[in-house]
């Protein structure tokens, strides 16, 4: 019998031996089963070993902090009822040379303030354009409770007019008087009051 190089040599089968034939596909499919079985052994084996019961919980937190953290800011706020008024002089007020306008007539103004220790009201004057008006001809003063001028005082600097304690929304009156009459020429001459609130 001719052997190829590569093959197996056949034999006489005897009696509880394997025989090995040519051409390999036989010898695969005994190896894969026999690798088969060998997993559902060991598997079995596994699964008749007494293994410790381990569960695994995953548990959510039974309470949650979440903290708020607000910046709290003092605020006031200022708002002109009557932002301008036109002052025309009688002949009683040119003999005298002044003229005023007060209370009704006056400047009505709102004062907000959010602050706990409350506010104070600066006012100043800015001459118009042309200059006609000087700071020093025109004075202002306030009634309202909390008026820090009584009495009236020219505009000659930042000139603190009211005050509050406590925060809160409030209405001031200004009384605004222009004095030195005669030192005006006939036309129309403006002046501009400027309000500043400040927390206290």
């Amino acid at each position: 019998m001719r052997v190829d190089r590569g093959s197996w040599r056949t034999a006489p089968a005897i009696p509880g031996r394997w025989t090995k034939r040519a051409g390999g596909a036989a010898g695969a499919v005994a190896r894969v089963t026999g690798a088969l079985l060998l997993v559902a052994l060991v598997a079995t084996l596994l699964a008749a070993m007494p293994w410790p019961a381990v569960c695994w919980r995953v548990e959510a937190a039974a309470t949650g902090n979440a903290t708020i953290v607000l910046v709290a800011r003092s605020y006031s706020f200022i708002w002109v009822v009557n932002p301008e008024i036109t002052l025309t002089p009688t002949q009683a007020d040119m003999e005298r040379d002044w003229v005023a306008a007060e209370g009704e007539s006056g400047i009505h103004l709102w004062a907000l303030t959010l602050d706990r220790e409350g506010m104070t009201l600066f006012v100043k004057g800015e001459p118009g354009s042309p200059p006609g008006i000087s700071r020093d001809q025109v004075a202002v003063k306030s009634s309202t409770a909390g008026s820090l001028v009584r009495d009236y005082q020219p505009l000659t600097g930042d000139v603190p007019l009211w005050r509050c304690n406590k925060w809160g929304i409030y209405p001031v009156t200004v009384d605004v008087k222009v004095s030195n009459l005669w030192q005006l020429s006939e036309g129309t001459w403006q002046f501009t009051l400027v309000f500043i609130a400040a927390s206290n």
